[in-house]
């Protein structure tokens, strides 16, 4: 659902199957789909949103179905409240995340061991010095 093309009936109907664990949309269900759209106006991506909201979210029983996706008239208010709540939440963590990375310092760590060179100096012998300096 986060690319620009329109979410179809096709697209309700794998999202249905992947949740229900079917391999073929009911009659039940196809009437069911229908119906929600002609009567009540809701688009395809309104009835997967409260499919995903009521049995991915909220972990509905499946089996209360009874092998249909009756409960979306019921739940439809509160699932797009959460939908749009999510997107909020959503979009606030990437710009969250956006603003932290323009704060965001790196630390360079050379991973390659670098030989100094020594430096060999003259050796003074201190003792000598003083000695000529006492006569």
């Amino acid at each position: 659902m986060a690319n620009n093309r329109p979410f179809t009936r096709l697209d309700l109907e794998r999202k249905i199957k992947e949740i229900f664990g079917i391999e073929k949309i009911t009659h039940l269900i196809d009437t069911q789909i229908t119906r929600f759209v002609r009567d009540k106006g809701w688009s395809f991506k309104d009835i997967a949103i409260a499919l995903i909201y009521y049995y991915v979210e909220k972990d509905g029983d499946i089996s209360k179905g009874h092998g249909g996706i009756g409960i979306v008239p019921y739940i439809m208010d509160e699932a797009q409240a959460w939908f749009k709540a999510e997107a909020r939440r959503q979009a606030e963590q990437i710009e969250a995340s956006e603003a932290y990375k323009d704060r965001l310092t790196y630390d360079i760590i050379c991973t390659k061991t670098i030989k100094r060179k020594k430096i060999t100096r003259p050796r003074i012998d201190i003792a000598s010095i003083k000695e000529e300096n006492d006569d």
